[in-house]
């Protein structure tokens, strides 16, 4: 064995019965983007606290073959208009993993896992038993085998052998990461072995940590300075150093100012040394960065942190590293026009990650397909619905999307035709949706940007309609 590998995608989750999830829901993960819209209190945090209570079973797993059965959620977490023993929450994820055979080369097996945590209560409203499970559909499996229990004798025997080892990382930040992140005292140098991600509990809502961040960049900072240890190794990490500062400025660079990178400074008042980014006006701390500056950039050093650890022998980790990432209020503090760029951004640097997001903000949305996008609506007093693929949003105005996402309006009498003419393309209704085009135009003329807009979006739909038949 050359190396050990696991990867993971989320498939779908399903809830019942959780926080204000009276009824089922099923919600399916696209392999690189979901994004989460909704009112406040509508769910969106309580679905990305459920899946990274569910996702604290594969780090078990793969660290000691079993799962953990402690409290993962409580009878505050149940929504109490259900009867006993009807609340379920379910995740399903996509397990790849090596299965070795001594004869013969070693392959890369999909297989499908299902991780289940059951909750339920008694009459008087507390908890009557818990349990997590975790199980295959992968129908050749037998005697309640899964795929991450199966890695976990070859992931110890790869440890042992010093083979090269990559792992997935697992990350949750929450909405107040800032502030934890900066509130924190817990940096750990010595925490770096490829495990480390979780031991410290990445899908913890309090474990954003600037000290460990700023310790752990330090670290990687003065091993560039030595040269006691082997070239091979030591070009590695050349490459790892400058693909993260690549990060930074790939995130950061825009408004006038150029972005050169990341670095530890030294001085009287930060005598043990502080974060700072290097900019073509000089040096700037992290406490004299925006909160939107900050905010981005502790985001994508740790998570740059995370998979570097996760994947030691990668020369370029960023680029090959996998995992699953949830982001709630994924737009925090930043400018409109960083919001707008945000996802691009996140695939360039990150490409193989799998995001889960939530936000409240339309310069997200509109860059988005609409199967990436998930709304959770609520009509009077009816239960929670999720509308998932079911909006035309890419590249539509900010206008439009407040309208037709975050059901605010601003439109003017025709303006709720042009979103029939978004609903009549988003049903495949080519024809109709064209009569609507020409009677826009007539009405705003052809140089309007919102005619501009759809006439643009009614060609990319055809141009698909024609591939398709091409196939």
């Amino acid at each position: 064995m050359e190396e050990f590998k696991i990867e993971l995608k989320l498939k779908e989750l399903q809830i019942q019965g959780f926080r204000p999830f009276e009824e089922k829901i099923l919600l399916p993960f696209q392999p690189d983007i979901t994004v989460i819209v909704g009112n406040n209190a509508s769910g969106k945090t309580s679905i990305l606290d459920v899946l990274a209570n569910l996702l604290k079973a594969v780090p078990n797993m793969l660290n000691n073959n079993r799962l953990d059965q402690h409290v993962l959620l409580g009878a505050e977490d149940i929504n109490y208009n259900i009867k006993p023993r009807e609340s379920v929450s379910q995740l399903s994820l996509i397990a790849a993993y090596p299965e070795v055979n001594f004869e013969e080369e070693e392959e890369l097996i999909n297989q499908e896992e299902e991780i289940s945590f059951e909750l339920r209560l008694n009459p008087s409203q507390s908890v009557r038993e818990q349990k997590i499970r975790l199980t295959s559909s992968d129908e050749d499996t037998a005697n309640g085998d899964t795929a991450l229990g199966d890695s976990y004798p070859i992931f110890q025997r790869a440890k042992a052998e010093k083979k090269k080892v990559s792992l997935p990382i697992l990350a949750y930040y929450a909405a107040r990461r800032l502030d934890r992140a900066v509130d924190s005292q817990k940096g750990n140098i010595l925490n770096i072995d490829v495990f480390a991600n979780f031991r410290n509990d990445e899908l913890s809502q309090d474990s954003f940590d600037l000290e460990r961040l700023r310790s752990w960049l330090n670290y990687l900072e003065q091993r560039q300075l030595k040269q006691q240890y082997e070239t091979e190794e030591k070009e590695r990490e050349e490459e790892v150093w400058k693909n993260i500062q690549q990060v930074v400025i790939d995130f950061l660079s825009g408004n006038g100012v150029v972005y050169e990178g990341v670095e530890t400074i030294y001085n009287t008042k930060y005598p043990n040394g502080t974060l700072a980014v290097k900019t073509n006006k000089g040096s700037r701390s992290i406490q004299q960065l925006s909160s939107g500056e900050k905010n981005i950039l502790l985001l994508v050093i740790d998570i740059a942190r995370q998979l570097v650890i996760a994947n030691p022998d990668a020369t370029n980790p960023l680029q090959e590293g996998t995992g699953i990432v949830l982001i709630d209020e994924v737009d925090l503090h930043l400018h409109p026009a960083w919001q707008e760029q945000l996802f691009d951004k996140l695939k360039k640097c990150f490409p193989k990650l799998q995001f889960v997001v939530s936000t409240h903000s339309p310069h997200v949305v509109r860059h988005l397909k609409k199967e990436n996008l998930v709304i959770i609506e609520q009509e009077e007093d009816g239960p929670l619905l999720l509308q998932v693929g079911k909006k035309y949003i890419e590249e539509r105005s900010v206008e439009s999307i407040l309208a037709e996402v975050f059901k605010i309006s601003l439109e003017g009498k025709h303006d709720t035709k042009v979103r029939d003419f978004y609903d009549l393309l988003a049903e495949g209704d080519l024809e109709k949706a064209k009569e609507l085009l020409s009677e826009l135009e007539k009405f705003w003329g052809e140089d309007d940007q919102q005619i501009k807009a759809t006439t643009a979006a009614y060609d990319l739909e055809m141009k698909w309609l024609e591939d398709d038949e091409e196939e």
